[in-house]
């Protein structure tokens, strides 16, 4: 016989879902699922001991099983207590990110986070435009449990990651937490040909000897000039790299950040999409224009309400709702204050519609390996740039907006 919702005896509405999550696997050990929003511990669809039920992919009620004991119960409240809910003194790590240009001051936000160039001694590249190093330091929650800290430094890391890849102007990324391997071509001295070059095959990591993983403070920025700040329109109204730029930031970098950080839940899950998407979309550039502009404007989607119902004609069936094309020029228009012409907007979203149902990919796609350059390259890569630089502005605007906070201009 099945018990009653166990949620507030375990605590569970004062927990990270994935932590505990990770405290019932780590008890019972296996786990089945039965539908799609039902999951039973251990594996056993008759004489489990734990039924968890979920709604769009959140927790909503543990509810004991047969197979529950006692002990069941005194070992998972210790360790929610003891690896969950305790409150141990907070540390420090850092993270490696990179951007096109090289990053030569810092900026902090309290005790959240700061950005600072690497130490002395860590690798650098001397390309004027390639990928540049910089630390994300940045404060989290420490637990007693390997696995749960793990789990807490990574979704503050991603996070970090994710917004400041929305906010800032040039492309910002890391390696992430799956390592990759790549066939590489060793530097090589310059006397030799290229009949003696050997690539090999080698894992992405960035690092140095003195590295460290985890530290009480932050690392003292005194001596480093602080990122130098730019009036927001005309931050986000430059386009491209030119020889000599910098990383900078917006002048409302507060504002955004503690924006960000004082959003609701459901705001912050669908904001972080949002940048998920635009972060991508920056990052497939060089394998697709095409992918880039259906991330672009998925980018746009993940911020869209959601219809509250669909109304159709009665007689012929037609909707009389707004269809996906109508949503998102009206919320792109309202988030750009109108300053984006209706025939740009048709574009953006006919071209992601003719990506989408495979009738077109971009000629950089299709004809990159034949070499040379149409008007309509031209005309693509405009469009891309134009696309790009709406995208970021709605992204942008609509933070903005959780908190009344004035928009940032579109030109």
């Amino acid at each position: 016989m099945e018990k009653a919702d166990l949620s507030a005896e375990l605590s569970i509405c004062n927990c990270d879902q994935a932590e505990i999550e990770h405290v019932i696997t780590r008890h019972f050990g296996s786990a089945q699922a039965l539908d799609k929003d039902t999951i039973v511990f251990p594996g056993d669809q008759t004489n489990y001991a734990l039924r968890l039920t979920y709604r769009k992919g959140r927790l909503q009620h543990v509810n004991g099983g047969p197979g529950l004991t006692k002990l069941d119960l005194q070992t998972l409240r210790k360790r929610i207590a003891a690896d969950v809910l305790a409150e141990l003194k907070p540390k420090v790590t850092h993270y490696a990110l990179f951007s096109p240009v090289p990053v030569v001051g810092a900026y902090r936000y309290g005790s959240v986070f700061q950005i600072l160039p690497v130490p002395d001694e860590a690798p650098k590249t001397n390309e004027a435009m390639g990928a540049h190093p910089f630390l994300l330091e940045f404060r989290f929650r420490d637990s007693a449990d390997m696995s749960i800290k793990n789990i807490r430094k990574e979704t503050r890391r991603r996070e970090l990651e994710l917004f400041l890849a929305c906010v800032l102007r040039f492309r910002v990324y890391g390696h992430g937490s799956a390592l990759q391997k790549y066939w590489v071509l060793p530097v090589v001295d310059g006397k030799r040909g290229p009949e003696e070059w050997t690539s090999v095959y080698a894992q992405e990591m960035y690092t140095w000897p003195k590295a460290h993983s985890e530290t009480d403070e932050f690392s003292s920025i005194d001596s480093v000039q602080p990122l130098n700040t730019v009036e927001p329109g005309k931050y986000y109204g430059r386009l491209g790299i030119a020889l000599g730029d910098a990383l900078e930031l917006p002048a409302k970098m507060d504002d955004l950040v503690q924006t960000f950080l004082e959003l609701a839940e459901d705001d912050r899950e669908q904001f972080l999409r949002a940048c998920f998407w635009f972060q991508f979309a920056s990052r497939t550039f060089l394998q697709s224009q095409s992918a880039m502009i259906l991330a672009l404007v998925s980018a746009v989607e993940a911020l869209i309400p959601v219809p509250a119902d669909e109304r159709f004609c009665p007689q012929c069936g037609k909707k009389e709702t707004a269809g996906p094309t109508q949503l998102f020029n009206k919320f792109v228009d309202e988030y750009t204050a109108g300053s984006v012409a209706k025939k740009d907007l048709k574009k953006f979203y006919r071209l992601r519609s003719q990506i989408t149902h495979g009738g077109r990919l971009l000629s950089s796609d299709l004809f990159s390996w034949r070499g040379g350059i149409t008007p309509g390259d031209i005309h693509e890569y405009a469009d891309k740039q134009a696309l790009q630089h709406v995208v970021q502005i709605v992204l942008i605007n609509w933070l903005l907006s959780r908190r009344g906070q004035s928009s940032v201009s579109e030109s």
